[in-house]
């Protein structure tokens, strides 16, 4: 798998864990008022997605793409808090450079 594969498999992973946690999250603001087995399900489901959604690897430095101290958190600012590579960057090709 090249440094490229990687990346991408990165990237796509972590809006996979995104998009669980705002499915979860919906769930369980859509059913709390009529069920609340479905609610508390949804809820723990949120709770599961924010955690690897938190835990999700920077694909270049494999530091926590998310700050560790409460204060620094941003609401996904856009960039890693370890090496400050950008979301969905992705590296040059291996072969670009050659003529």
């Amino acid at each position: 798998m090249s440094e490229r594969d990687r990346y991408i498999k990165a990237w796509g992973d972590r809006r996979a864990r995104l998009f669980m946690l705002c499915v979860a999250v919906l769930g369980f603001a859509f059913t709390v008022r009529s069920s609340h087995w479905i609610a508390g399900l949804c809820f723990i489901g949120a709770m599961v997605g924010a955690y690897g959604y938190y835990e999700f690897r920077c694909p270049r430095c494999h530091q926590r793409f998310l700050p560790v101290l409460r204060a620094q958190i941003w609401f996904d600012n856009g960039r890693c808090q370890g090496c400050g590579l950008r979301v969905n960057l992705l590296p040059p090709d291996e072969g670009a450079g050659s003529a």
